[in-house]
């Protein structure tokens, strides 16, 4: 990977390629790696989020904080985190499938890397399930799949790209925005990237229905479309709503003038106006290829 090469090769590297360049450093200390977009190239892979979002949405008991503490880290030491490299699985770490079960789970860490700033990295193979362990265990062969694009993950996938779309049609700034959480709690996060709400929870798929008061949207008296479910909100005119949280999914919602192609026919929830607060990218999302490297076209061990 990129930190067995000495640093201060990669500047000429980088721009005689003329190209975006990502290079993975497989290490949890924003400060190290920061190093590397600091001063050499463009991108890294954001493994300190990796880290915190694979513990916080391991288990139904675990805190969100520390997602909220290696965001915060990040933009101490990272000088733009809009072009860091989200994923919660690729080849040199057991994939996130092989340890987490639940699929309510699974969709909460996905939503997370397309919620906040950054580039989100889908590892082939998420969008088929696939639960492989340790390298080499987490490489299989993608052909033995049939490429079933009816797969639960793959049709999810694919409206997270579509809203991701949508939300940079609709935003010129979009991909150089930085998230904001505007609500939290031990185990829900709401996250704000306009024109983008979020909404994440490692509760699980076995938590019951329950209402979430959300505020400090940015969208008074405007329809809103969770494009998850297909269910749409108004806020009042402070830009408030309650939203509906079924069976510890994510919810992600964007203004129904806004959706683009996404959800060709919704349910408007029936919902009251909440007393009080709850709780640069590239225009495009990554299918990463089995054995990817840590700069395009460059594989050193």
């Amino acid at each position: 990977t990129v930190k067995h090469v000495r640093q201060n090769f990669w500047p000429d590297f980088v721009s005689s390629a003329g190209v975006h360049a990502i290079g993975e450093i497989l290490d949890g200390d924003p400060a190290y790696i920061a190093a590397y977009q600091n001063n050499s190239m463009n991108s890294v892979f954001n493994y300190p989020l990796f880290y915190a979002i694979d513990t916080a949405f391991n288990s139904t008991s675990a805190s969100m904080s520390q997602v909220v503490s290696a965001l915060n880290n990040n933009r101490i030491q990272f000088k733009d985190t809009t072009l860091l490299g989200n994923f919660i699985s690729n080849h040199d770490n057991p994939r996130f499938e092989s340890h987490v079960s639940d699929i309510a789970l699974r969709k909460n860490a996905l939503a997370m890397i397309y919620g906040v700033e950054g580039i989100p990295y889908i590892y082939y193979g998420q969008e088929q399930g696939y639960t492989g362990g340790a390298d080499p265990a987490n490489r299989e062969a993608l052909w033995l799949s049939g490429y079933d694009t009816q797969k639960e993950m793959y049709t999810y996938i694919t409206t997270m790209n579509a809203i991701r779309g949508a939300a940079m049609n609709a935003s010129s700034t979009y991909n150089n925005n930085q998230a904001t959480i505007i609500g939290q709690d031990e185990h829900n996060l709401v996250i704000r990237k306009d024109p983008v709400i979020s909404i994440v929870t490692n509760r699980g798929s076995k938590a019951s229905n329950a209402g979430m008061s959300i505020t400090n949207t940015g969208h008074s008296s405007t329809e809103l479309l969770d494009a998850v479910s297909c269910t749409t909100y108004t806020t009042d005119s402070s830009g408030a709503f309650t939203a509906s949280i079924k069976s510890g999914l994510p919810a992600v919602f964007i203004p129904s003038s806004q959706k683009g192609n996404l959800c060709g026919t919704t349910t408007a929830a029936t919902t009251s106006s909440p007393a009080s607060a709850g709780v640069r990218e590239v225009a495009y999302s990554s299918f990463v290829l089995a054995g990817m490297i840590s700069v395009i076209a460059l594989c050193l061990f």
